[in-house]
């Protein structure tokens, strides 16, 4: 068994969590003057990890306070062409809930690069 580098931690995440891993919707908003345009680009393979809910319900399975983290592997931002993603962005799990990042926490890359963790807080 080797040890982890940058070249082999790009795909590993496809075995270790496999059954946990799921498709997402980024909907990438253009920037400056394309604002108003927003892009549909399906990521394949990320990884939400834990949800935290606190807070007031607000509807139904929503709280105030309803926080998670998704681990998107960075060879998918790159073969649908995104280079940053930022706060007004919104990502579309497979539950159909809207999580938006948040603008005022850092973007995490993890193991070399390979990976992104975005803290997002759930909208509607």
């Amino acid at each position: 068994m080797g040890l982890l580098s940058k070249a082999n931690t790009k795909t590993f995440h496809r075995k270790l969590y496999a059954g946990w891993l799921m498709d997402i919707t980024l909907l990438k908003r253009g920037n400056d003057q394309n604002q108003g345009m927003v892009t549909a680009h399906i990521l394949f393979q990320c990884r939400r990890k834990k949800i935290f809910h606190s807070g007031e319900a607000i509807e139904e399975s929503m709280a105030a306070q309803d926080v998670t983290i998704f681990q998107i592997p960075n060879i998918e931002l790159q073969r649908v062409g995104v280079n940053e993603i930022n706060a007004l962005d919104r990502i579309v799990d497979e539950d159909n809930f809207t999580w938006q990042p948040e603008g005022d926490t850092t973007i995490v890359y993890q193991l070399g690069g390979n990976f992104l963790n975005i803290d997002c807080r759930r909208v509607e």
